[in-house]
């Protein structure tokens, strides 16, 4: 079974997961999710399992880090940057 990913129609971010691609949808391109956010605690914790939710995208981001060891510098939001090729001459 090859690796399934889940790409979002608006800005073709690929995501690994069928969950996490609904989580990116409603936080980056859902108006309604903005809305409620305002209001109360709308960003969920991206560990399956895990029923937190916060009121914030950095609350979550510490209790990420705080609770499941994710790395200080994870970010969910940032696209990952592709690897450049290597020039000809280019020493290793």
């Amino acid at each position: 079974q090859g690796a399934h990913r889940h790409k979002c129609a608006t800005c073709s971010r690929v995501l690994p997961t069928e969950r996490l691609l609904e989580m990116h949808i409603a936080e980056r391109h859902d108006t309604f999710f903005r809305a409620m956010a305002a209001r109360r605690p709308m960003f969920e914790c991206l560990v399956e399992g895990c029923a937190e939710r916060f009121l914030t995208d950095s609350a979550r981001k510490n209790h990420l880090v705080a609770l499941h060891q994710y790395p200080r510098s994870f970010s969910f939001h940032r696209v990952p940057h592709p690897l450049r090729p290597r020039r000809a001459g280019s020493s290793a």
